[in-house]
């Protein structure tokens, strides 16, 4: 939630965990702000395409001399987990249990993505490390099941790992309501970019309902833009928000709309928690205890949808007990989030043996990670077409 998303924070939320409970952690990435926020938790080893996979096992093998579970938080990562797993399952007296999540309900078939990813992805998912693949909700494992075409039905459903909070919201004597959210500025939080126009729909002469957006993301421009073109001046975007800022910033605000893990921090806190719909501009399904526990905001069939402009005006309406009740609701709603449950089920997977079938898998892997990593050569390769294509225009 600063400029992390919340895989990121995920990572981050479970290292610590793992540290502070005696556990060694292990950061295996290319670098950047991750790294940073992990110094006090984890033991980095760099990744920048050019390493070798053995190498990278060996310097694990090195670094911790107990047996080691490896997870992977995304298509990438999870190839690149496999592959250091097959190498390190080779060494005698030690064990090695893979797993990867899929935190998003898309993790596999991003819309922006290539054509040949996705395919790469489709196999990778389906043949390479099925075995292995746990998901956050039961959504997330419905979408990836239509898209790997299989029965997905026995994986298990890991919620997103969260540490506990203390319920410290108190709802306000007021009649103005002040709406706040956080996360990433991306098209499939699609209420960001609605916002202005929602709180056109509540407000009258005398605005009572005002909101702040925070957060970071590659669409920052064009919410900008809805905002100068729409906004009544009821809708502010404050950029990005620290981790640590979390819970005092959003303790001021009346109501929190959202999706992903900071709608569950919200929830956990008190504050009343709609939750929003990915790729959904003005329907929401109401607040967070309206949804299956595990969702957060995904796509899944029978769960009514309603207006957000509904939801919000039904809301500052209600009596100030209902909207304590309402406050309550969100974080019970919210309790059975918990970081050791992760950890237990990313532990119970079993152990990787080497064979044949597993050889044969990690070098799809190693495939998979040279495709699609990003050297030097090709970051100029594909500097030289688009200079290219800017002539072409120009010259005709």
């Amino acid at each position: 939630m600063d400029v992390q998303g919340g895989i990121e924070n995920i990572v981050i939320r479970l290292s610590q965990h793992l540290h502070l409970t005696g556990h060694q952690v292990i950061l295996i990435s290319s670098g950047g702000e991750l790294v940073e926020g992990l110094r006090k938790y984890a033991t980095h080893i760099r990744f920048d395409g050019r390493t070798s996979l053995n190498a990278l096992a060996c310097k694990i093998l090195e670094i911790s001399s107990k047996d080691v579970v490896i997870t992977g938080f995304d298509p990438f990562s999870t190839a690149l987990s496999f592959a250091v797993a097959q190498s390190i399952s080779h060494t005698r007296g030690r064990t090695i249990a893979f797993s990867a999540g899929v935190f998003h309900p898309r993790d596999y078939f991003r819309e922006h993505e290539a054509s040949h990813l996705k395919l790469m992805n489709f196999f990778l998912g389906r043949f390479v490390v099925s075995s292995g693949l746990f998901f956050m909700n039961s959504a997330c494992r419905e979408s990836h099941a239509a898209f790997f075409r299989k029965n997905l039905g026995l994986h298990k459903v890991i919620p997103v790992p969260m540490e506990a909070r203390r319920e410290s919201f108190s709802v306000k004597r007021n009649e103005r309501i002040r709406i706040c959210s956080v996360g990433r500025i991306v098209p499939f939080k699609a209420y960001n970019f609605c916002a202005a126009s929602i709180l056109n729909d509540l407000n009258g002469p005398d605005p009572i309902f005002s909101w702040d957006i925070y957060g970071h993301g590659t669409h920052e421009a064009q919410l900008l833009a809805t905002i100068q073109r729409e906004s009544g001046g009821q809708l502010r975007f404050l950029g990005s928000l620290a981790q640590s800022s979390f819970d005092r910033t959003v303790l001021e605000y009346d109501v929190f709309v959202g999706m992903g893990t900071a709608a569950i921090q919200s929830a956990q806190l008190g504050v009343p928690t709609v939750c929003a719909i990915d790729q959904e501009p003005k329907h929401c399904y109401g607040f967070i205890y309206n949804v299956p526990f595990g969702n957060v905001g995904e796509r899944q069939e029978g769960i009514p949808k309603h207006l957000l402009s509904h939801v919000l005006s039904d809301y500052a309406r209600m009596p100030f007990e209902q909207k304590c009740y309402v406050s309550k609701r969100c974080a019970r709603a919210v309790e059975g989030y918990d970081i050791s449950s992760f950890v237990q089920g990313i532990c119970t997977f079993p152990v990787l043996k080497p064979s044949l079938t597993n050889w044969l898998r990690a070098s799809y892997c190693r495939m998979y990670i040279t495709i699609n990593t990003e050297t030097r050569a090709r970051r100029i390769f594909r500097k030289l077409r688009h200079i290219k294509k800017v002539f072409d225009r120009r010259r005709t």
